[in-house]
């Protein structure tokens, strides 16, 4: 894979109630410490974390995810696929057998094409986890955070945590991570290594550095009385654009 690792990759254990959630292996060099207001740091959790932001060039990223087996339903496995030009300029690709779904978004709009229904709803998370795991730097500004923190197998985590809007959270769409409650760091590195909210958690690990970004090459997603989706990256490296999808 086409990364420039960093430093602090993370094994980790992890359940949804009670939470097991990560270890750490030191880092090589000292790094400065994270903000202390908590709105200040998300806003450099939004710049270097994920595979979307100014400068980022376009890429394209290749990942196998896997649904453990749930009372009658077996394991399902599958792969997704993106192709990224730029901000609002991309296409994803869902598959898996007897299932296929693609989504385009362009500075026009946003289609989709195959399979109305996804096998299961939390695939949809797979693109917007990858791309953008921190909010916006518009919808930052509209999100009140505080500080909270948490301690786990002797790691101790810093935690922004989210207000919950006067409205309610959002209901789950294919972009909106408004849901998460609380993003949470280990040590003074700003990578996003745990989302949670209300019986539901996503673990960040195997973080790597690609153009200059944070991205997990593992992301596990748990949810209180439901199957754990897996996801694994493979393959990720810049292409000349998203017109590459079909080369």
């Amino acid at each position: 894979m086409r990364f420039a690792r960093c430093s602090l990759m993370l094994v980790y254990l992890f359940a949804v109630a009670p939470a097991g959630v990560v270890a750490q292996s030191p880092s090589r060099s000292p790094q400065p410490p994270l903000p202390k207001n908590p709105a200040k740091l998300m806003q450099l959790a939004a710049q270097q974390n994920g595979l979307e932001g100014a400068g980022v060039h376009p890429w394209y990223v290749h990942a196998t995810w896997r649904i453990d087996a749930w009372q009658n339903h077996p394991a399902l496995q599958g792969a997704f696929e993106e192709w990224w030009s730029g901000p609002g300029n991309y296409e994803a690709v869902y598959s898996a057998p007897n299932f296929r779904r693609t989504l385009v978004v362009t500075p026009q709009g946003a289609s989709s094409s195959g399979d109305a229904q996804f096998p299961d709803p939390v695939l949809r998370l797979i693109d917007p986890l990858l791309r953008s795991p921190a909010p916006s730097a518009a919808k930052l500004q509209s999100i009140q955070f505080t500080n909270e923190k948490g301690k786990d197998k002797k790691i101790r985590l810093r935690c922004a945590g989210a207000v919950p809007p006067a409205g309610g959270r959002p209901s789950l769409g294919d972009t909106d991570l408004w849901f998460v409650s609380h993003y949470c760091f280990v040590g003074d590195v700003p990578a996003i290594r745990m989302e949670a909210a209300p019986d539901f958690r996503v673990v960040f690990n195997s973080v790597v550095r690609f153009q200059g970004r944070y991205v997990a090459e593992s992301i596990q997603i748990a949810r209180a009385g439901l199957p754990q989706l897996d996801v694994q990256v493979d393959d990720i490296h810049v292409i000349a654009s998203a017109s590459a999808a079909n080369e």
